[in-house]
Formats: C-alpha cells, structure tokens, sequence
C-alpha cells in the first residue's frame, strides 16, 4: 500500500513537472540571460566587463561587450538582460555548455533542471518530514497550490536558477545526520553561488553538527582558492567589491521582499515601486540586517537543539529570515514557503489548530495574489514579505507544540504513509 501510494505521488509531481516544463517551453528566460552571456564573455576573455553594470539602475548593463554578444548569440538586444553578478566561478563552471550551445538549448535545458528540481523539493520535504502528507491526494492539492504560486510561475518566467542552489541546501538538513560531510560539502557548493544559505553553519554550531560544519568550512575555502586559480584574483577580487556595493543598494521595487525594501518603502512614491532605481541604504539599516540574519540563524538553532533528529523547524525558521534580511530578497525567492506550509499541513492532519490554519491559509493566499504595482490599482505591495513573517511565526509555534507533544508523549506518526 505505503509503496503503491509512492508511486502514485512521484507520478502526480512528475506531472506537474511536465506541465510546468510545457507552458513555460517559450519563456525568453531573461534573468538566466546573464548568466550564459557572462559565461560568453569570460570564455572569450574579456574579464574586465563581466561584472559591468549601469551606474544608476540596477537592471541594465550598457556595456558594448556585452551587446556584441547579445547580437552574436540572437539575445538582439539587452533591453531584457541583467548584470552579472554571482561567483565567477560559476561563469566558468557552465563555460563548456554556454560556448557549444544556443541560447535556446542553454535555457531548454536549465528550465527542465528546474522543473525537476521543484518537484523534488516537494518529494524531499514529504518523505523527510512531512510524511502525513505523502499521499496523491494531498501531494496533488500540495503540487497544484505550489505551481500556481507567484514565485515559482515568476521563477518558470524568468528561468530563474535560484532553485539550483537551494534545494542543495535542503537536502543538506536531511544528509546532515548520517552523512555529514556529504552535507557540508553540498552547503558549500550552495553558498558559493548563493550567500544566504551558507547562514546554517552557525545553525550546524548550535545543534552540535560539527562534522558538516567543519566540511562546509573546508570546502568553502577549497572553493575560493579554486576561483582563484581558474579565473583569476583580480576578477575574484571585482566580484568582492561588487557584492560589497550591491549591499549598501536599497532597492524599493515592488519584487524585493526583504527587510529593508519593506521598511523603506514607506518614504519612497509609488512610482518608485516599478523602478530599480539604486538608492543608498542607510548604515543602521545595513548592520542591522546583518545583525538580524546572524540572530535568525542561532535562534534556529535553539529551536532545534534538543530535537536535532527531528523535523528543522529551527533551519527552516533561519533560512527564511536570512532571506528576507538580506538587502535584496527577489519574489521568486520565496518558493522556500511551501516548506512551511507542508509543515503546517502535516501538523493539522494530527492535531487540529485554528491559529495555524489562519496562519496557513493566509501564506498561500498572500502567494497567489497579484505581486506587481499598477498605477491605479490596488495590490498589496511586497506580499511575500508578509508570508515569510508569518511563516516565521509559524515555525516557532509548531516547535512549541512538537516539544509540549514530546514531553506528553504524543505523536503525529498516524497519520504518516505508513500508518496508513
């Protein structure tokens, strides 16, 4: 029965894979753009303009290298292409398929590793911790809720790569137990592309994981010195500053979700919402950021210390705040979300609770609505933000209520696959 009803859910998220690989077959994938042009321009050599970008919007380039290969490669133009701004190492990593393919069979390729990789985020996070809802059934309404979602319809858009790197992290938290340095090796390939998820090393240092801790701090320094030396300290250096600059940007634009664009928003027009106008960020804004992500990840520790073996609603809590105090938090980030609503789900199957209801049925509502100002219309602004807030919320109460459940006892083992 348990093995029958396997099958039926892997069958049902390969569906919904295929579906999702189908209607977004034609997208122009713009955000992934940047990344096969600025693999181009290193491979040709020309490491003084991969990091180029306007000096006043955040989402334009201006630079004539990077044009010439837009024409080259049938981009036409870069009216739709973004700076470059991740690792040069991962530039030079996808050098041998950016240089042998089109731009068409560059994005077809990255858009069938991302369908595949969001539907096996949701096996993952099912048969890890939420076995309560590893049904067709339930993993259906999970699945189609989860598709529909802005952020994962904004990822399919823009060919987002986003989901390369977390679901590594994730996967980190499950391999974390019996294969430590596996998992630190596997968060160190994550936070090399992208910083957030490198945060649950202190998370590891708080739940007394120091076998990944300790492979994720070798692998990480293995993999500066590995930049480096493939291309060069002096670009290792550009990309440094780069990210040094792009944390003292404030951008307002309807699509950052984080802390500081919340905070801000209030002082700024609502034209400015439609706009990726680079202000400066003030200071206490910045280190406050910082100090709060640092905070969110030792706090999730705390949650989960004495309960390392059991579901991460500690790491979960500290992924999320991480990405929302980091100055810039992108729509299509927020995918991330549908591991606490799994997680409020599976809870509500065994014990049931209005406060988490409201607080699940508000998350998937605020993730479905409409993200984009309108002159004219009425939208809530930055919706996701107030998602991943409640989802914080959540996380606590349901450590809470498994730790009152520990100490009395009880499970939520009947409603599990194998239960059943």
């Amino acid at each position: 029965m348990v093995h029958a009803q396997r099958v039926q859910v892997f069958l049902i998220l390969a569906a919904f894979a295929l579906a999702g690989f189908y209607s977004y077959r034609s997208t122009p994938g713009e955000d992934l753009s940047s990344s096969y042009l600025g693999c181009r321009v290193l491979a040709a050599r020309q490491p003084d303009h991969l990091y180029s970008h306007d000096p006043s919007s955040f989402d334009k380039i201006g630079d004539p290298v990077w044009a010439g290969f837009s024409r080259t490669t049938f981009l036409k133009s870069l009216d739709h292409v973004h700076p470059y701004v991740q690792t040069p190492l991962w530039a030079y990593a996808i050098g041998p398929l950016c240089t042998r393919t089109s731009y068409s069979a560059f994005r077809t390729l990255f858009l069938a590793i991302e369908v595949t990789l969001f539907s096996a985020l949701l096996w993952l996070v099912a048969a890890a911790w939420t076995p309560q809802v590893l049904h067709p059934g339930w993993m259906a309404a999970i699945a189609f809720v989860f598709w529909i979602s802005v952020p994962v319809r904004y990822s399919l858009q823009l060919a987002q790569t986003h989901i390369l790197f977390l679901f590594p992290a994730v996967l980190t938290l499950v391999l974390a137990r019996k294969h430590p340095w596996l998992a630190g090796a596997l968060l160190a390939v994550a936070a090399e592309v992208k910083i957030t998820p490198g945060y649950l090393f202190l998370y590891w240092i708080l739940v007394r994981r120091y076998k990944p801790a300790l492979s994720f701090s070798v692998c990480s320094v293995a993999f500066v010195l590995i930049t480096g030396l493939t291309t060069g300290w002096a670009l290792y250096n550009v990309y440094l500053q780069n990210l040094s600059a792009a944390s003292n940007v404030l951008l307002v634009a309807y699509n950052n979700q984080s802390l500081a664009a919340w905070a801000m928003g209030f002082h700024y027009t609502a034209a400015d919402f439609d706009s990726w106008q680079m202000h400066p960020l003030p200071a206490v804004l910045k280190f406050g950021s910082v100090l709060l992500a640092i905070l969110a990840a030792l706090g999730g520790g705390l949650l989960d210390r004495e309960s390392p073996d059991g579901p991460p609603f500690g790491a979960v809590f500290a992924l999320i705040a991480c990405t929302i105090f980091a100055p810039i938090a992108w729509s299509h980030y927020f995918f991330l979300l549908v591991i606490p609503c799994m997680m409020l789900t599976a809870r509500l199957r065994s014990r049931r609770s209005l406060p988490m209801l409201a607080i699940l049925s508000l998350v998937i509502v605020l993730n479905i609505v409409p993200h984009r100002y309108t002159e004219g219309s009425l939208h809530l602004i930055r919706p996701q933000f107030y998602a991943a807030a409640l989802s914080l919320a959540a996380m606590v109460l349901l450590r809470r209520q498994a730790s009152e459940m520990a100490r009395l006892g009880q499970s939520d083992e009947r409603h599990s696959p194998a239960a059943a």
